[in-house]
């Protein structure tokens, strides 16, 4: 039990820390805008991979110790999370004016930029997650 509970521990604390091997420094776009929405149009679909998981965790809540269920609670919390870091990003995400001046609008570009970066960052973290905790779950252990 003692092995199996540190092993979780390895596995959430490496899922949680790593960063992704995207990088979205890497897009190869033209303008500022083609950047940002690259890395929307590239983590969009991630939203349903989160509800996926989040619906298999939940399947596994009441056949569940007390315990065991805290860490489902607390991974869908995760997952929640991320999912709402990306409608918070999208309602707030709007295209400056053409009026603005370059450097005004490359700014804007950029920190949305950093947003949605670290927005996808998330999710990949809320995947890696609930992965870890479905592959124990799996597995029949209890972390």
């Amino acid at each position: 039990m003692k092995t199996s509970l540190i092993g979780a521990f390895l596995i959430f604390l490496f899922a949680c820390t790593r960063k992704r091997d995207v990088d979205f420094t890497q897009t190869k776009k033209d303008t500022g805008y083609e950047q940002v929405m690259y890395v929307h149009d590239s983590i969009m679909p991630l939203t349903g991979n989160l509800f996926k998981l989040k619906q298999k965790l939940s399947s596994y809540e009441l056949q569940s110790t007390d315990s065991l269920r805290i860490h489902i609670f607390g991974v869908k919390q995760i997952i929640e999370d991320a999912d709402k870091a990306m409608m918070s990003w999208m309602r707030a995400f709007e295209e400056p004016q053409s009026t603005l001046p370059d450097s005004v609008r490359n700014a804007y570009y950029a920190d949305e930029f950093k947003k949605i970066s670290a927005v996808g960052d998330q999710m990949y973290a809320a995947i890696d997650s609930a992965s870890a905790l479905l592959q124990i779950l799996e597995e029949g252990s209890n972390p």
